[in-house]
């Protein structure tokens, strides 16, 4: 009867880990394609930036509470990038009966691993990392009475904000979807039985090709793309160490740090530095225990519950993953509800 009218029900296993595989098994994401839905979710994130400033805030609020407001509209995305990285190396599959006649799983096609690899590069690109100087005159240091909280961009120029540290976070939310130890898996494996679909070796290369073409020359946004080659680096030296990843996935992961030496150019000291990195690593001088510390982003879904030990529940967020969103998060001197309706005000030209 679900299938005659059209419905899938897919449990929350198949949408919560960070390897899963069926591309309409998500919390949270719109639209019927996922990958479509990315770009229009990056298209509305650039005009609420673009729209940001002190009229996000209700009148009278402390200038300091603009990084609470601004953390979901930089982060606006992440959930559509977790819906739209699925379909690479992607699975459709349901829960069928034993005679079922379209019960198999198979692969996402190949064109749909494609699109979906393009459309989620879209989001590294420096120009979309960038936070506008509009908007940084605008995000102060705290407030007295204002502390820090989890709420916020994690940072490393306190007191004021990391810029350069919300791009790095950004850039690892789509690096390490795309090299995800199952999802490579995957891709090695349907490569093998159809090779028509896009191999990890691909996905590497494509990457790669992206994050190492040629330098920015804009010195603001060459900065940017300094901080997502880094984390390109970064997860591909942790990768091709990772014990528990397949030999495959790490040779190519392997490859793709060695290659390197050779890709990145230029003579500044962060290409000097990084060109020294990978020859080590290539050499096995080092090894990538902590290469890179990446900020971390504000807690993502689900929304609203407290897991064990004061986390967000969910997926790497210090809960079970089971609890109700029910109530706002809390921090140390306001609830997040004080906050405005963000895109409800851009929509209707408030901002």
């Amino acid at each position: 009867e679900a299938k005659r009218d059209g419905l899938l029900f897919l449990s929350d296993a198949d949408a919560r880990p960070s390897g899963a595989a069926h591309p309409l098994a998500n919390l949270w994401d719109n639209g019927a394609d996922p990958v479509a839905a990315l770009g229009e979710a990056l298209a509305v994130r650039q005009i609420a930036i673009d729209a940001f400033g002190p009229r996000s805030l209700r009148p009278g609020q402390p200038l300091a509470l603009l990084e609470e407001v601004f953390a979901p509209v930089y982060f606006y995305h992440r959930y559509q990038l977790d819906a739209a990285v699925k379909s690479v190396g992607g699975l459709l599959y349901a829960y069928p009966l034993r005679d079922d006649p379209d019960g198999n799983v198979r692969p996402v096609d190949a064109a749909t691993q494609r699109r979906a690899l393009r459309s989620v590069l879209d989001a590294l690109r420096p120009e979309v990392l960038d936070v506008p100087e509009s908007v940084l005159a605008t995000l102060v240091p705290r407030a007295y009475g204002t502390e820090r909280n989890r709420e916020l961009f994690d940072a490393r120029t306190s007191p004021g904000f990391d810029a350069l540290g919300a791009a790095r976070t950004a850039a690892d939310m789509v690096v390490e979807a795309l090299l995800q130890p199952e999802r490579a898996a995957r891709l090695v494996d349907q490569h093998r039985r159809y090779p028509a679909l896009p191999s990890f070796g691909e996905v590497v290369t494509t990457l790669v090709d992206d994050a190492f073409a040629s330098q920015v020359q804009d010195l603001r946004l060459g900065q940017i793309q300094d901080e997502v080659r880094a984390v390109v680096v970064a997860r591909l030296m942790a990768l091709a160490t990772d014990a528990k990843a397949p030999w495959s996935v790490r040779a190519e992961a392997d490859r793709a740090v060695a290659g390197l030496i050779t890709r990145v150019s230029g003579t500044s000291p962060f290409s000097a530095y990084l060109r020294d990195v990978v020859r080590r690593f290539a050499d096995r001088v080092i090894e990538p225990h902590a290469p890179l510390p990446v900020p971390k982003a504000p807690p993502g879904s689900p929304i609203g519950g407290m897991g064990e030990g004061g986390g967000i529940g969910g997926i790497g967020e210090g809960g079970g993953g089971n609890e109700s969103r029910t109530r706002p998060a809390r921090s140390t001197a306001h609830e997040r509800t004080d906050l405005p309706d963000l895109f409800g005000a851009c929509a209707s030209g408030h901002l």
